[in-house]
């Protein structure tokens, strides 16, 4: 299946599905290059997305590009797109490719809608409903959803009924954290941030709460878990970042102590799109931990700061 395309230097593109791209010379948004890929737009690890076209969103590299296609002459041999997943930066950034003559016009709120779906960080309201709106219409794919992408945009209200309850919740969790009811303190020396409420909180309200890339959860006063934010996968560029640290021989510690008789501890894998240590039961559920929180602290303090340094231990999503 293939979808009208806009045109760009003279000649047309058309979305195709990444599993049917065969031998059409194509450019990958947000994803990794085929065999025919002639341009890659993308901020994943090891893309090879043009040095001056790098931008934290894929949509944002799209939009760079546009703005100076000299910069990959390779791209003239293009006739389709893709994008070898399902998300909102995704599919922006692809329409962008489609629609450069009207693209200009909502560059703010896409880049606004894709940084809140692949970041959880809200730079505004509209571009929150957005994202929540586009992520809804992905569920029925990208051959279904590009076309209703400019409908969306200048009909945002008739939308509200997709993403109203997912709103309420996040705006509840956010004013938890604004009134105290949940609360968050930072330890910028590891690039941690903990966050101690009643329950546990939508990842959007904390990540848009912190600049700190490590995010510890503890609900009721017991830990439930940490996490690595996304950001640290990709490249990202408009800051630098403290790198992932694999915690897998923080394993071993934790377990150790952990006083819980059904359940033990696991990590994802450094390389994970977001990678969790989580106390797990033997169903695979995660469950509270036993271990006290200042205990827990100050170990994965300890362990981050003797090793968050150690090239050995990281993760390095960037382009030789």
């Amino acid at each position: 299946m293939v979808l009208p395309g806009g045109k760009e230097n003279g000649r047309s593109l058309r979305y195709v599905p990444y599993e049917v791209l065969g031998t059409t010379p194509n450019v990958v948004v947000d994803g990794a290059a085929q065999e025919a890929t002639v341009l890659t737009l993308s901020h994943w690890p090891g893309s090879g997305t043009h040095k001056a076209l790098k931008a934290d969103t894929s949509t944002e590299i799209c939009f760079r590009y546009l703005s100076a296609p000299e910069i990959a002459p390779e791209a003239e041999e293009a006739r389709a797109v893709s994008v070898n997943h399902e998300d909102v930066d995704g599919l922006l950034g692809m329409w962008a490719l489609l629609n450069p003559g009207v693209a200009w016009d909502h560059l703010e709120d896409l880049v606004a809608a894709a940084t809140a779906d692949d970041f959880g960080r809200i730079t505004s309201e509209r571009g929150a409903w957005l994202a929540l709106t586009f992520a809804d219409l992905l569920r029925e794919g990208y051959a279904a959803a590009l076309p209703r992408v400019a409908h969306v945009l200048g009909n945002l209200e008739l939308y509200e009924g997709t993403y109203r309850a997912a709103w309420r919740r996040i705006e509840a969790d956010r004013d938890a954290l604004k009134t105290g009811r949940a609360t968050l303190e930072e330890h910028p020396d590891i690039d941690l941030a903990v966050f101690r409420s009643h329950a546990p909180l939508h990842e959007w309200a904390q990540n848009s709460a912190t600049d700190r890339m490590r995010i510890l959860e503890i609900v009721d006063g017991r830990i439930h878990g940490f996490r690595y934010r996304y950001e640290t996968w990709v490249q990202f560029v408009s800051r630098p970042l403290p790198p992932r640290v694999d915690l897998t021989p923080f394993l071993q510690t934790l377990n150790a102590i952990e006083e819980h008789p059904d359940a033990v501890w696991e990590f994802d894998g450094i390389g994970d799109l977001v990678p969790r240590l989580q106390l797990l039961d033997a169903r695979g559920d995660a469950v509270a931990s036993r271990i006290e929180p200042d205990r827990f602290l100050a170990d994965l303090g300890e362990y981050l700061r003797l090793t968050q340094h150690d090239p050995d231990r990281i993760w390095n999503p960037y382009d030789p």
